[in-house]
């Protein structure tokens, strides 16, 4: 274990500032998960060449830098070297370094893959990339299908309410318009009598003549002498 991996050490040697890559100062250093360090342009760059696996030791971390994108950079580390080499870190960022830190390195660092490793480890990755991308594409197709179907109930819904309020609206106006037409006629008829009333009233032959009075063919009563002397004793 280097004193980059130990975190008891209180300082940083050169060489373990060194990406075994680029044999370059660490730049945003990241730290796999099988304890290897690249720099950050290493690392991406190994990920854009299909290679989904550690270039030092050959574990997959595909999925790994998937998962981790936002959370890739070792912070702590990347301060140190910043820290204890800010010379050399200016220049590599400036793209003047010129230091041959391969001298600094005390083992090899490189291994190659053996013939067709890569090839066959790319067309795993992208096999379960097609399945990944298949599983999404079934789950956006099931949520849009479901999010269609939904909309069509509610478009329905609110064509039921509509065709139900224009049936409504429709029994109140026949109503409105057989009730109209019942006061017409009953007001027709109306006038029609009230015309021929009018007529009748207002026509010589229709008029109404007073009747004459008649002269009463009663003959007088003739008063008894009890009521004579009654009627006498009163005009007294």
């Amino acid at each position: 274990m280097s004193r980059a991996e130990n975190s008891n050490c209180d300082f940083l040697d050169l060489s373990d500032a060194v990406c075994p890559i680029c044999l370059y100062i660490f730049v945003e250093p990241i730290l796999l998960p099988c304890q290897h360090r690249l720099c950050g342009p290493c690392f991406h760059s190994n990920l854009e060449l299909t290679s989904l696996s550690c270039p030092l030791c050959k574990k997959r971390v595909g999925t790994w830098a998937r998962r981790n994108k936002k959370l890739l950079i070792d912070v702590s580390f990347w301060k140190r070297v910043q820290k204890e080499f800010p010379n050399e870190v200016n220049a590599r960022l400036q793209g003047t370094d010129n230091t041959d830190y391969e001298a600094f390195l005390t083992f090899p660092h490189h291994q190659f893959a053996s013939e067709g490793e890569i090839r066959k480890e790319f067309e795993s990755e992208m096999d379960k990339f097609h399945q990944e991308a298949e599983c999404q594409r079934t789950e956006e197709e099931t949520k849009s299908k479901e999010f269609i179907e939904l909309l069509l109930k509610e478009e329905q819904e609110k064509k039921r309410e509509e065709l139900q309020r224009n049936e409504e609206l429709s029994k109140e106006l026949i109503q409105k318009l057989a009730h109209e037409e019942e006061m017409t006629k009953e007001d027709k008829k109306n006038e029609i009598i009230s015309k021929k009333l009018i007529h009748e009233m207002t026509s010589p032959r229709g008029q109404l003549k007073a009747p004459s009075p008649r002269r009463s063919k009663k003959k007088p009563r003739q008063l008894s002498l009890k009521e004579s002397l009654a009627r006498a004793s009163r005009v007294n």
